[in-house]
């Protein structure tokens, strides 16, 4: 490698010391945990510095520069130090308890950072295609470049980045500590979040199986390493699935009737032919020799496909999982996210198990409170979509803490919660039900389309009388008649009110300058189709199904277990039977997963009245999804094909076993011999063993819940589709499946005959397996074969160099005048100077001077920066603006655009003279207007002549 050794030692150096700040801070935050925190020690310090750098720039208190990122750290490192002083022996005690599963936490985080290193060494280039990476580039050089934040945004000048730029800020704050060129820190930062990711998966998963006394050092391990594995090592079945097609083990009718993109015609198709490219099988015939290495698919970004095999008839939907985006390497928000989402469950944990009864300070008002409402807050800035689901886990698990240990007495506060609970509900129903035509972003409209103005009128009085009516008997059995769990049910509003509140407000310079794209929800017009489905999410969801098989199987007698077996039977063979696709399954699996998991942290507090209520909320989902499946859902019912003769019976069935099994569950109350357990704290968590079986439940529950709302609606946004809403939900999906799903490790067969283990995990075995093929064919492929050089795909001939870490190296070969100029801006341009150069559309080289310098110009892709705003209305202006200054403008036109601007530099190179095909006679046009500066390999830069001269850099 002949770049970036010393910038790898450099990087890892500082997250040594981030890291060792974030130990004892995290003992203090999470100390319910087994390992009191320790797998999310980094991602702690990080965000906590991070946060601290950021809102220090936007109250001009540091500045965005290396002293500012120091101060930061600093501050990281003094708060540890304090912690430190007051509770010293705690902390040496974790760290000696812990020595070796702290040591094997790093060495996890070392051979994921340094392997992927090496792999991004391979492929290191920034590029315009095949990705996002020219976008996340040109966010990290403007967040190192503006003089303070918010951060200006390089593609559309005097606008500040309206995008959830958080991950870019803690990016940028490790740049300035280390002192990394910013091209070799893009290819840093993928490897570290993946460290990050493995470390902080394994860490959950074996704080679960922890948390039972009688599991071993074996069990945790394990289990940690297949939760780790699922999130970040291994793909979906779409690899087995390339492999055994090109072997010819698929026979071409199977191949079509699975109707995977691309897979039986040419590349970038729609539908099939019968013509498929030769396979191993036909090698063989003919005498060649076979290798290993020729089971690789050999097709131009066959790994591709893996991220897109469902589709909505020609219509493309995105669905990437973690291991696809890390082999990606887009430094992309919802890669950037995936530690600190991960930090979330582990808050929700640390809940459950009874943190709040060990934090200090006022309730909801102490430093470890302020901590938690700042990492839930700090979704919405890291990836937006996140914040919804991660706020609902913890919310789950507050109420699994609440409603397990009640609060002796409310006091007045309780009030807040009751006026939430209120407040907040009248808002909801005023939206669900206000007239699509009179106001924007109307959620849910089309499920309201047919009622009147004054039938909505009427639905919102009548719901906001309903909630009131609601809160004051809460109230009144809160604080008259004591009611344990209506004390509950208030204190978790509270809560709800407090986080929702506190979170908005430490990040709200960044929701006082964010712009989306989302305009309400829309109806699903497609459902996924079953087998597509399977290839995509069957791994992690036999890990989800396997942990609600056996949590039925400790928590429910054998009276019982038929009818748990036959909802199971028949959530795998519907989705085959029934138009509405695998949404049928789905609801039949989030509906055991809370049914098992509910008697494991109310059992006995709840009357029966209650579990009624809740037994029918199951039931409830599976009739929404008969009324989907029946095409009822709305008038587009042709969309999702007429009833099969097995939906009503199919159906009636399902209902009736859900309400069966909900009630039963709860009624049953198994006993269970702790004799032999060690005796554990009660008012920290009397049971960890159900609270450890709870939240993997409500980890899969919520994966299950998260993969059925796409099948039936999806955010709006401009690509009017579900193919936004799947990329996100399903990658979430994912994510819980593996942390919840990997708990089944160490539950299923427990106790029970060791043939099921043996079966079980001999299964799990070749379906992990089989996901691997995916892995290490991606790999092979995109390195061709561990190769010693590098490809771009700019141009019509391949750039060929040594391993490098830096990502515009390949610009010395394809763009070397662009490159040059960019490195002149940046030495000689003064502090944060407005540039003009080319637009255009997304994907190519548009916007590349912003890109490596950071400074604006006035309009880059205008298609980025219309999604992104979500309105084109300053945008196509510029646009025009730009096109006809470079093509038709008058002198004093030029002047004029020139000043509405406040443009300092223009850029005249081999893109501009392509994009506007500009003859000799409009350079000289530029010329008369402007001063010639710089010249070299066919770039130019021109400055305003008002400006001091920098002479001629060619």
């Amino acid at each position: 490698m002949t770049n970036g050794v010393g910038a790898v030692i450099a990087w890892y150096v500082a997250l040594v010391i981030i890291g060792a700040a974030g130990v004892p801070i995290a003992g203090a935050l999470l100390p319910t945990l087994p390992d009191r925190g320790l797998a999310l020690a980094r991602p702690i310090a990080l965000l906590l510095a991070g946060w601290l750098f950021w809102m220090g720039s936007v109250l001009g208190i540091l500045p965005n520069s290396p002293a500012g990122a120091g101060v930061a750290l600093i501050a990281i490192i003094a708060l540890a130090g304090w912690i430190v002083s007051r509770d010293g022996p705690r902390v040496l005690q974790t760290l000696r308890a812990h020595r070796g599963l702290l040591l094997g936490y790093e060495a996890l985080f070392v051979v994921a950072f340094v392997s992927w290193v090496v792999y991004r060494a391979f492929i290191p280039n920034i590029e315009t295609a095949g990705g996002e990476k020219y976008m996340e580039m040109t966010f990290i050089s403007g967040v190192l470049e503006s003089p303070r934040f918010p951060p200006s945004d390089p593609w559309m000048s005097g606008h500040s980045i309206s995008y959830y730029y958080f991950g870019y800020v803690i990016s940028a704050m490790l740049i300035h500590l280390t002192g990394v060129d910013r091209f070799v820190a893009f290819n840093l930062i993928v490897p570290m979040t993946l460290g990050l990711s493995l470390v902080a998966a394994f860490g959950l998963v074996w704080n679960l199986v922890a948390l039972d006394p009688t599991s071993t050092r074996r069990a945790r391990v394990w289990g940690g390493a297949l939760g780790a594995t699922m999130l970040a090592l291994v793909g979906n079945l779409s690899g087995a699935l390339e492999v055994s097609y090109r072997a010819g083990w698929i026979p071409q009718r199977l191949a079509v009737w699975l109707d995977v993109r691309n897979l039986t015609a040419g590349a970038n198709t729609c539908g099939h032919d019968d013509v498929a490219y030769a396979s191993i099988g036909d090698a063989a015939a003919r005498g060649v020799p076979i290798g290993l290495l020729d089971y690789l698919p050999d097709r131009f970004m066959w790994w591709w496909r893996g991220s897109r095999i469902i589709h909505d008839d020609c219509a493309e939907i995105i669905h990437e999982f973690p291991f696809f985006s890390f082999m990606l390497a887009d430094v992309h928000p919802h890669v950037l996210a995936i530690p600190y989402v991960l930090l979330a469950v582990g808050f929700g944990l640390a809940i459950a198990l009874g943190a709040p009864s060990r934090y200090s300070g006022p309730r909801l008002f102490g430093p470890q409170w302020l901590a938690l409402a700042l990492a839930i807050g700090a979704l919405a800035f890291l990836n937006t979509w996140d914040l919804p689901t991660y706020a609902f886990l913890i919310m789950v698990a507050y109420a699994a803490h609440s409603f397990a240990r009640p609060p002796a007495d409310l006091g007045g506060r309780a009030v807040n919660g009751v006026l939430g609970i209120t407040v907040g509900g009248a808002a909801l129903i005023w939206w669900l039900g206000r007239d699509p035509a009179a106001g924007a972003s109307p959620a849910l409209g089309g499920m309201l389309g047919g009622i009147s103005p004054t039938g909505r009128v009427a639905l919102s009085i009548l719901g906001v009388v309903l909630v009131i009516a609601g809160a004051q008997q809460i109230w009144r059995r809160a604080r008259v008649e004591r009611d344990p769990t209506m004390i509950a049910a208030v204190d978790v509003a509270r809560f709800g009110a407090w986080l929702a509140a506190l979170s908005y407000l430490l990040f709200i310079p960044f929701h006082s300058e964010f712009a989306s794209q989302a305009d309400g929800f829309g109806i699903a017009q497609h459902s996924s189709r079953p087998a597509q489905w399977l290839i995509h999410m069957g791994v992690p969801v036999f890990l989800g199904t396997s942990l609600v098989v056996s949590s039925i199987a400790r928590s429910s007698g054998s009276r019982t277990i038929g009818l748990w077996l036959a909802s199971i039977v028949a959530a795998l063979v519907l989705p085959f039977v029934l138009p509405s696709g695998p949404s049928t399954a789905l609801a039949v699996m989030a509906v055991l997963a809370t049914a098992a998991g509910i008697p494991w942290w109310l059992r006995g507090r709840i009357s029966p009245l209650t579990s009624a209520w809740l037994g029918m909320a199951g039931p409830a989902l599976v009739l929404l999804v008969f009324i989907r499946s029946s095409g009822a859902w709305d008038t587009s019912a042709a969309a999702f094909g007429p009833w099969t003769p097995y939906t009503p019976a199919g159906l009636g069935v399902l209902f009736i076993a859900a309400v069966a099994v909900a009630l039963e569950s709860w009624r049953r109350d198994v006993p269970v011999d702790r004799s032999s357990w060690p005796a554990v704290d009660p008012d920290v968590d009397p049971d960890p063993v159900r609270t450890a079986a709870t939240f993997a439940l409500i980890c899969v529950a919520t994966a299950f819940l998260l993969s059925i709302g796409t099948e039936f609606v999806f955010l709006r946004d401009l690509f009017n589709n579900r193919m936004n809403s799947i990329f996100k939900l399903s990658f979430q999906a994912w994510i819980l499946f593996s942390v919840g799903g990997a708990y089944a490790l160490f539950t299923v067969g427990a106790g029970g005959s060791p043939w099921r283990g043996i079966a079980w995990r001999s299964t799990l075995a070749v379906l992990v397996g089989a996901s691997a093929i995916y892995s290490v064919g991606a790999v092979l492929s995109r390195t061709d074969t561990l190769r010693w050089h590098t490809l771009s795909v700019e141009g019509p001939a391949a750039w060929r160099g040594t391993l490098t870490l830096n990502g515009l190296d390949w610009w010395q070969a394809m763009h070397p005048g662009d490159l040059a100029a960019a490195k002149w801006l940046r030495a000689n341009g003064g502090r944060h100077p407005t540039l003009l150069e080319a637009s255009g559309d997304s994907y190519s080289h548009v916007g590349r001077i912003a890109l490596a310098t950071g400074f604006p110009t006035v309009l880059g892709p205008h298609g980025h920066e219309g999604q992104w705003r979500g309105t084109r209305e300053e945008i196509d202006p510029r646009l025009a603006d730009v096109t006809a200054f470079y093509t038709t403008m008058s002198a004093a036109e030029m002047e004029a655009m020139l000043d509405r601007y406040d443009v300092d530099f223009v850029i005249v190179g081999p893109l501009e003279e392509g994009t506007y095909q500009l003859p000799a006679i409009r350079l000289q046009q530029i010329e008369d207007v402007l001063e010639l500066v710089y010249s070299h390999e066919g770039t130019r830069i021109y400055a305003r002549r008002s400006q001091e001269s920098a002479g001629d850099g060619g």
